[in-house]
C-alpha cells in the first residue's frame, strides 16, 4: 500500500492531461444540473406540516453540510426535530427510522446515517425516498422541525428554508463542475437559496467576496472549522506523541489530512474512495504499513471509525479520530431561529 493519496493523484493526473476529453463529460454534467435547475420548483409537490429546513452543496463533499445540518437540530432541540438523510451507500431501498441497535448499521443505512446516529439523539429517517421519510415524520407527535442533510436538488417536496454550504477551501475561480472539478451545481444555486454557509479553517474572504458581488441580496455566514481533539470512539484521548499513520474514506481527504498535519506529525496516509467500505484486507494493509513506519497511532475520520474500528479491535495500535467542529455565526443562528419560529 502506498502511504500517499493515490486515487486523488491519479485523478489529478488525468485531468491534467486528458483535460480536453473531460470537458464534454464536465458539459454533460452542467447540462444536467441546468436541467434538473430548469425544472425545480422551491414548492415542491409534496407539502410537510412540519418545518423543514434543507442544506445542499454546490461541491461534490467536504462542505460540511452534515455537520452544519446537525448544529442546526443541537440548536432547535433534538426531542423536537428529526433528521432525514439519504443514505448512501447504505442498503435502504425506501425510506424507515434508524434503529439504533442493529448490529450492522453502517451497511443498512450507509455509513454517514449511521456515523450521524451516534453523535445525536434526534430521530433519524434514511432512505432515497424523500417524500416518504415527510411522510412518516408528518404522523409523529412532538417533532416540529425536519432538517434535511441534502436534497436540495430533489423537486419532489416543499422546503421552508434551504442553505447552500460551501467549502471555502478552495476558490471561487477553482471551481469546476464533475469530472474537471469537484462541482456538482452551478453558482446559481447560492441565488436559490435561502442563506449560505460557507466553511473554513480561516475567514474565507475570497468566498465571501464572490457571494457579496454576485448575489447581494444572498444573507452569507462563516462557520469556522476547528480541531475538537482526538478521539477513541467517545472517548477523549490525548495528543499522540510522535509521528502517526493516517488513512480516510471521505469526500475531501485534503482538507483532513492538512488539519490532521497541523495538529501531529504524518508519517504517511491513504486515502480510500468516499464512502468506502472497509474489508479486514483493508486493515491488514494499514497495520503492516504503520508498523513499517514505527507509530504508534493510527488516526482516521468519525465517518470511517464507524465502520472500521471492529477490524481492529484486536491492534496494538491505537485507533483514534481526529474529530472537527464548526462554530457558527451567531448572526446565522438569530437569522435561522427569525425563519423558523417567526
Amino acid at each position: 500500500m502506498k502511504t500517499t493519496n493515490d486515487f486523488h493523484q491519479r485523478l489529478a493526473h488525468i485531468r491534467a492531461w486528458l483535460w480536453i476529453l473531460l470537458l464534454p463529460l464536465a458539459f454533460l454534467w452542467g447540462l444536467g444540473a441546468a436541467i434538473r435547475s430548469r425544472g425545480e420548483r422551491k414548492r415542491g409537490n409534496f407539502f410537510s406540516r412540519k418545518t423543514v429546513i434543507c442544506y445542499g452543496n454546490i461541491q461534490a463533499g467536504g462542505s460540511g453540510k452534515t455537520p452544519l445540518a446537525l448544529q442546526t437540530v443541537h440548536e432547535l432541540v433534538e426531542s423536537s426535530s428529526a433528521l432525514i438523510l439519504r443514505g448512501y451507500r447504505g442498503k435502504i431501498k425506501s425510506s424507515e427510522e434508524l434503529d439504533r441497535t442493529r448490529s450492522n448499521g453502517a451497511e443498512l443505512y450507509g455509513d454517514e446515517a449511521w456515523m450521524v446516529a451516534q453523535v445525536t439523539r434526534a430521530r433519524i429517517w434514511v432512505g432515497p425516498k424523500r417524500v416518504k421519510s415527510l411522510s412518516a415524520i408528518d404522523s409523529q407527535e412532538g417533532i416540529q422541525w425536519i432538517v434535511c442533510d441534502d436534497g436540495v436538488q430533489d423537486p419532489s417536496f416543499h422546503k421552508d428554508v434551504v442553505v447552500c454550504a460551501v467549502s471555502g477551501d478552495g476558490r471561487p475561480d477553482g471551481h469546476f463542475l464533475i469530472p474537471l472539478g469537484d462541482g456538482r451545481d452551478h453558482f446559481s444555486r447560492l441565488g436559490k437559496s435561502d442563506a449560505a454557509i460557507v466553511t473554513a479553517a480561516t475567514k474565507p474572504d475570497h468566498w465571501l467576496e464572490f457571494c457579496k458581488n454576485n448575489f447581494p441580496e444572498l444573507p452569507v455566514f462563516w462557520a469556522k472549522r476547528e480541531v475538537q481533539g482526538f478521539f477513541e470512539g467517545e472517548k477523549p484521548h490525548l495528543r499522540p506523541i510522535g509521528p502517526v499513520f493516517a488513512f480516510s474514506g471521505v469526500g475531501n481527504p485534503d482538507s483532513f489530512l492538512a488539519t490532521l498535519r497541523s495538529v501531529v506529525p504524518v508519517s504517511g496516509y491513504h486515502s480510500f474512495r468516499n464512502h468506502h467500505f472497509y474489508s479486514k484486507r483493508d486493515a491488514i494493509r494499514v497495520l503492516d504499513v504503520a508498523k513499517a513506519l514505527s507509530v504508534t497511532h493510527i488516526v482516521t475520520t468519525d465517518k470511517d471509525w464507524s465502520k472500521v474500528h471492529s477490524l481492529f479491535a484486536d491492534s496494538p495500535m491505537s485507533l483514534l479520530t481526529l474529530r472537527m467542529s464548526y462554530v457558527l455565526d451567531e448572526s446565522y443562528l438569530v437569522w435561522l431561529k427569525g425563519r423558523v419560529l417567526a
